[in-house]
């Protein structure tokens, strides 16, 4: 607390130390990629970007809720808060104020070419069509007032990977 201003006196924890006969702490686990892709396969969209992001961005769980969307601006994602219950904060450290690099730079690592976040929209939109969504889910989904303004402006001919053509 006095690291965070909300005690301006000498810090009364002074000289604390842990006990000889604390425990060990317990052994702990990460996902491994393959397990990770078997998650995100089955949750709806909103779940999944979240699991997406602890997935990928290596945030701790406090700083994956401070995210906002004005610290996304697609080459980085900045880490501007933290927010444990409902006490929010600055990130843990300094370094944890550095922004994550995310989606276009890995994108261009990999040699694709990158066509924007509204590539992502018509993807959507485009994908459910090609997996028999009516016109009706996709425009509620993607929210416009006529189902033929979805179908006409936002679906693309896909290019299906090479195991499906």
């Amino acid at each position: 607390m006095k690291n965070e201003g909300a005690f301006d006196d000498v810090n009364p924890v002074q000289d604390a130390r842990i006990p000889r006969n604390a425990r060990e702490p317990g052994e702990t686990f990460a996902y491994n990629l393959n397990r990770i892709l078997r998650i995100l396969e089955v949750l709806p969209l909103l779940p999944k970007a979240v699991i997406a992001t602890a997935s990928f961005a290596g945030l701790r769980e406090g700083e994956l809720r401070g995210i906002e969307w004005t610290g996304c601006t697609g080459d980085l994602l900045s880490v501007n808060r933290s927010i444990w219950k409902s006490v929010v904060n600055r990130p843990k450290t300094r370094a944890s104020l550095q922004a994550v690099p995310v989606i276009r730079p890995a994108v261009e690592a990999i040699r694709l070419e990158w066509y924007g976040w509204h590539g992502f929209r018509r993807g959507i939109a485009s994908n459910l069509y090609e997996l028999g969504a009516s016109e009706k889910v996709v425009q509620r989904i993607l929210r416009h007032a006529k189902p033929h303004v979805t179908k006409e402006r936002y679906t693309r001919r896909l290019i299906l990977p090479f195991w499906r053509r």
